[in-house]
């Protein structure tokens, strides 16, 4: 008897474990990829054309509705592993599924190029087995492995190769609108211009570079060796841009800063990429949160070339922290070391001086709940952030007549409004336009896109006191007499036609990026009558005597209010007649035509 009892508990503990284990399963299956679980599509207005928060070079914990999307890491040596004249296809693969699973939630990213040492893991990835190979290419040492010579010509034909088999396949393939931008590595240290790669290294680029320069000419031989070098690495950063710039025609850039131990030795050469890009180059400060005693900000630099007055700004800004803050277990923000460089007060300055429409923050970061309040704050007031004021509608109005159109606005976002138009290469900053949209019974009847004075670009910004206003004759459409809701809203003059969503919490359509400007534009003759006796009386209802015409955003609970007394005076038929609505026990009533008596 004992026996059978122990068996029967040995039978029991095993159904019990078998249970455990299939529970626990089912929980690993829903939990386990708590990134994909827990995704939050981008909210239009975190998800702008031309700004928004990414993580950086990754893309852990960017499942959050305020985080437009992540970096993903470009391999040159696991796309070309064994020739310069193919993409591999099991490399190509996984490119296009980490962009692919990255960018669902209309989500967005970047893709950052690791064309130099560094990479972690990924390391023996970077440069092609045959490329260290090539003993026609000269190699400079630095703290974080060989480079190549960022001027060398056989390296550049290489790389030209390479990104120009990428670039045939990027476009294609479903990609249009997953990629927000380019981030090349230009020949400095992590991508970047920068040249701090080691005093004695850096004697030696110096030594190599300037010897090139002297001997192609660029150089007189009496020069200093630092400014030569200064002038070979500027135009070989600019070369390598090019590269980039024929592979990617459709991609803006984002150029990441540096400096060099030597101030005559450091880039100087993106003056000379807007005079040839224009706003396809983008500029990045990276260091935010360092051991300096600027905490990283680059004030002098960001603010100069993307603030703008009665100019459009030269281009967009972008900042990048030095890596996660010592409250993820980092070492950036560190405001014990140097003080004031705390991580909400560092990013509270940026916001307020640097004129910046693209952040990046490490996942560590993003992931740590305590600083949550401090990423939405920053995606909140990142580049321009608009909405509309107040607006004035006149009708009615017969088709094929003007009528005025007055719009005021406010910019409470950090950065201008600006978008831009293609001239050849060169990507030319440019007003948004504002384009209205007639709609009747869920269908746009017709579209107007007119220019816009002040120009967007010209709007006060980072000031949320400030408003501005528009003044407009609009031409009505040739469309049939009746009521019609008018949508307004914001779009780039290029041949992209994006949409720049607005931060209005009333009457804001997100889905389809428009402001409903008035639910009652009559086109022809307006019909008016008297309220029943009942339903007048109210002070604060006087306007609703004579006709009904209403503001949906300032008038609805006054709507509701009408509507009640109409249907306890008059009956659900006579309300309906009176409001031309139609009997939808679902919803409260529905605007129809014109009013019907």
């Amino acid at each position: 008897m004992d026996e059978k009892i122990f068996m029967a508990a040995k039978s029991l503990r095993r159904k019990l474990i078998f249970i455990f284990f299939a529970l626990g399963s089912v929980l690993f299956l829903l939990l386990g990829d708590r990134k994909q679980f827990f995704l939050q599509a981008t909210s239009p207005r975190y998800n702008n054309p031309g700004q928004g928060l990414f993580v950086c070079h990754g893309t852990a914990n960017m499942g959050k509705d305020y985080v437009k999307g992540g970096g993903v890491i470009v391999l040159w040596g696991k796309l070309q592993p064994e020739s310069n004249y193919k993409i591999d296809e099991k490399g190509w693969s996984n490119l296009k599924a980490q962009i692919m699973e990255a960018t669902k939630g209309d989500k967005k990213v970047y893709l950052h190029f690791m064309v130099y040492p560094g990479g972690g893991n990924e390391r023996d990835f970077i440069w092609p087995v045959w490329i260290k190979q090539d003993k026609n290419i000269t190699w400079l040492p630095s703290n974080y492995g060989l480079f190549p010579a960022p001027w060398d010509e056989t390296y550049q034909r290489k790389l030209e190769n390479f990104l120009n088999l990428l670039g045939k396949r990027l476009p294609g393939e479903g990609f249009k609108g997953r990629v927000e931008y380019i981030e090349p590595a230009v020949g400095g240290a992590w991508g970047s211009t920068s040249l701090w790669i080691g005093n004695n290294h850096f004697e030696k680029w110096v030594q190599e570079g300037s010897r090139f320069g002297k001997n192609k000419g660029l150089c007189s031989s009496q020069e200093n060796s630092y400014r030569c070098f200064g002038r070979v690495y500027s135009q070989a950063v600019n070369q390598i841009v090019s590269l980039y710039n024929k592979a990617f025609p459709s991609f803006p850039m984002m150029i990441i800063g540096g400096s060099a131990p030597k101030g005559e030795a450091s880039y100087q050469g993106f003056n000379d990429l807007l005079s040839r890009y224009g706003m396809k180059v983008m500029y990045k400060a990276a260091g935010l949160g360092a051991r300096s005693s600027d905490c990283g900000l680059r004030v002098a630099i960001l603010s100069g070339l993307c603030s703008g007055s009665t100019n459009p700004p030269k281009t967009k800004c972008g900042q990048e922290p030095w890596g996660p803050s010592i409250y993820s277990g980092g070492n950036g923000f560190d405001d014990q070391t140097f003080p004031n460089c705390g991580y909400e007060t560092v990013y509270s300055t940026s916001l307020l001086q640097e004129r910046v429409s693209y952040y990046c923050v490490y996942s560590r970061d993003l992931g740590n709940s305590r600083l949550e309040k401090i990423h939405r704050n920053l995606a909140d007031n990142l580049g321009a952030q608009i909405e509309v004021v107040s607006k004035e509608v006149q009708t009615p109005v017969n088709p094929g007549e003007s009528f005025p159109l007055t719009v005021s606005w406010r910019n409470k976002g950090a950065a201008p409004l600006v978008s831009y138009s293609v001239q050849g290469e060169k990507w030319v900053p440019a007003s948004y336009n504002l384009f209205l949209e007639w709609e009747k019974e869920g269908f746009v009847i017709a579209y107007r896109e007119l220019p816009l004075s002040p120009p967007t670009y010209q709007w006060p910004f980072a000031d949320k006191s400030s408003v501005i206003t528009t003044k407009l004759e609009v031409k009505t459409p040739e469309v049939q007499e009746g009521r019609y809701r008018l949508f307004l809203g914001l779009v780039s003059p290029n041949q992209r036609k994006e949409r720049f969503a607005l931060i209005n919490s009333w009457g804001n359509d997100l889905t389809n990026r428009r402001y409903l400007a008035t639910d009652a534009f009559f086109v022809g003759k307006k019909v008016t009558g008297s309220l029943p006796v009942a339903c007048q009386g109210n002070e604060k209802r006087q306007r609703e005597k004579g006709d009904f015409n209403y503001d949906f955003q300032t008038d609805l609970l006054d709507l509701q209010w009408l509507v009640n007394c109409l249907w306890k005076n008059d009956g659900y038929e006579p309300a309906c007649r009176y409001l031309s609505c139609q009997k939808d026990k679902n919803t409260f009533f529905t605007w129809k035509e014109n009013f019907n008596f």
